[in-house]
């Protein structure tokens, strides 16, 4: 069984960091998804591609999940972005995708029970 310290640190998904600063640069794979974490200036974003592909910049290109701006006083922080929050966010963000796939996938199994 499963303790709550092993569900904490055991992630669902690959993360590789690509560059460290200016921009902040993350990607991996969730679910056979790509997706890709960037920060830059006073803005950071969370895509993740729509389909389970290899094409190069199906993540870059995908959908947002998660974003946010800074305030015009911390105009350029994203870019320096700290391991830990930029880590956190994309482990919040790729978590909530999850769930959300999860619902959508049952959501749409129940459709098609219903439906025959």
């Amino acid at each position: 069984m499963a303790t709550e310290s092993t569900i904490e640190t055991v992630k669902p998904y690959t993360m590789e960091r690509t560059c460290g600063a200016c921009p902040v640069q993350y990607e991996g794979l969730v679910n056979g998804h790509q997706w890709y974490f960037r920060a830059r200036y006073n803005a950071w974003s969370l895509h993740v591609a729509e389909t389970t592909t290899d094409e190069e910049y199906a993540a870059v290109n995908g959908p947002i999940v998660l974003s946010g701006e800074l305030t015009e006083r911390w105009q350029y922080d994203a870019g320096y972005m700290p391991t830990e929050v930029a880590e956190a966010l994309i482990d919040w963000g790729l978590r909530l995708w999850l769930l959300h796939s999860a619902a959508s996938n049952a959501v749409e199994n129940t459709e098609a029970r219903d439906g025959e």
